[in-house]
């Protein structure tokens, strides 16, 4: 084998332990439960009065998570609504 050959054969073969690689990280990474940061997050919500006056609030007790299933659950208490900042 000359060693034109031999890089390929190496490179290839450092290709697919990297494929190989990211695809596990990338199920690990799946595999995870998820929690929502309320800090990082917001959520709002609009309200209109007499058609024509708008107003947007922002819901401050904000949790939830995606478990390692893919179930997602969001809990907003909602008397924590308050004007948007």
């Amino acid at each position: 084998m000359n060693a034109t050959w031999a890089r390929v054969c190496i490179l290839l073969a450092l290709i697919t332990g990297a494929v190989v690689s990211s695809g596990a990280h990338a199920q690990e990474f799946l595999n995870k439960e998820w929690l929502l940061n309320p800090a990082l997050s917001n959520v709002y919500m609009q309200s209109v009065k007499k058609n024509a006056i708008f107003e947007t609030h922002q819901f401050e007790s904000v949790e939830g998570n995606v478990s390692k299933d893919g179930e997602a659950k969001v809990r907003i208490e909602l008397n924590s609504a308050g004007d948007e900042p």
